[in-house]
């Protein structure tokens, strides 16, 4: 892993860093993490470093399977506290619970304009906390025009400009991932993950692992007694929807997230694009040896396919060099969005994508894990990472 970055003369201020997982992932307040931490999965915590300099980290849990929108809603009301509200329009729209679970302490206590935090997604944690802006600043106007007068939640009425500093995405595919393209099947491969998840969430493996679906009814919360059965048919109906992560990670549908998100001019937007591919005689890109074995039959399919999605959208040759999962041009920035290669010396921008230096990594060593993470060289970058967001120009 590379880390071919520095900083401006600037003051550091201290906003808090809230940490998002990607797919399949968890946060703090999962079993999971008191065995192993999302961030540090073989590394040991990435973001004690960072706490013993003074900030406050924050690693957030959401629904590990679930669309941009569901985990938008969640990440929301885990920071400021209460009841999920999916809102009354989605709700009805994709046949699942308008609320879900409810958190009794907000993870911050203040957030204002005086109290901004940075986002940092892994992965479908890009997507996330780039919709939770989206709602934040502009809120929804389906929601607003198919809820009653004062019962719209808080998040989808808008106006809340100023609430984040800077963002940083790791490996986010922004633009989707041609994977469900590259490998044969694909759609047998998403019924069965969800399967898995369901079994999970319906089992005393939840208190391990929480799959956050009970608003599909595909789940209990860790703290409550098992009171839903394994459900193979509801699972493979969920995986279907485009209700999921599943559909979002997708090339259509990240053009169709993309198209209603809009970049913020008040805030620094910084990407980390990954690569662990490398260019084959036969023009294709093949994975490096390091790159974990659960990821190199992806990248190989991802970095020899070339086509078209269902939408239309052309999969060439550019769309080759991956990260094992991801496809490396996918993570620069969305297509429909500013951007800018990062150069040291020149002052930060908001409202632009500040591309930074490609990481030698695939797509979990990012994070530390599963094998080849660089453990000092981690703790350096995640360290970097902290200052860069909290740069005050």
């Amino acid at each position: 892993m590379n880390n071919n970055f520095n900083f401006l003369d600037n003051s550091i201020i201290k906003y808090p860093l809230i940490f998002v997982h990607g797919l399949a992932g968890w946060g703090e307040s999962d079993d999971a993490n008191k065995i192993t931490p999302y961030w540090g999965i073989t590394t040991g915590s990435l973001l004690k470093d960072i706490q013993k300099k003074g900030y406050t980290c924050i690693a957030t849990s959401v629904g590990p399977m679930s669309s941009a929108w569901d985990r938008a809603c969640e990440l929301y009301a885990e920071l400021t506290g209460g009841t999920v509200d999916y809102g009354l329009v989605h709700s009805k729209k994709f046949n699942h619970k308008r609320y879900g679970r409810k958190y009794e302490k907000a993870l911050l206590p203040k957030w204002d304009k005086s109290n901004k935090i940075n986002l940092i997604g892994h992965s479908f944690g890009g997507a996330t906390i780039r919709l939770l802006i989206e709602l934040l600043e502009n809120g929804n106007k389906e929601e607003q025009e198919g809820t009653p007068e004062g019962n719209l939640s808080p998040l989808f009425k808008g106006g809340n400009k100023g609430l984040v500093h800077a963002v940083a995405t790791l490996a986010s595919p922004h633009n989707g991932t041609s994977c469900f393209e590259a490998v044969k099947n694909s759609d047998k491969f998403k019924e069965i993950f969800m399967i898995a998840a369901n079994f999970f969430g319906s089992t005393k493996l939840n208190k391990l692992y929480d799959t956050q679906l009970e608003q599909f009814r595909l789940g209990t919360p860790a703290n409550e007694p098992i009171n839903t059965c394994v459900s193979i048919t509801k699972a493979i109906e969920f995986a279907k929807k485009e209700d999921n992560a599943m559909f979002d990670l997708s090339i259509d549908g990240s053009k169709k997230l993309n198209d209603k998100l809009h970049i913020s001019d008040d805030i620094y937007y910084y990407s980390f694009p990954a690569c662990e591919s490398q260019l084959n005689t036969k023009g294709n890109y093949i994975p490096e040896a390091r790159m974990n074995p659960l990821f190199m039959y992806f990248s190989m399919c991802i970095g020899s396919y070339t086509g078209i999605t269902d939408g239309g959208f052309v999969i060439d040759e550019k769309w080759k060099k991956n990260d094992g999962l991801v496809n490396t041009i996918s993570s620069l920035a969305p297509f429909n969005e500013p951007s800018r290669n990062f150069n040291e010396f020149e002052k930060r921008q908001k409202g632009i994508w500040h591309i930074m230096p490609q990481i030698h990594s695939d797509h979990l060593q990012i994070v530390g894990g599963m094998q080849g993470s660089d453990i000092k060289m981690l703790k350096k970058f995640y360290s970097n990472l902290a200052e860069l967001l909290n740069e005050d120009f």
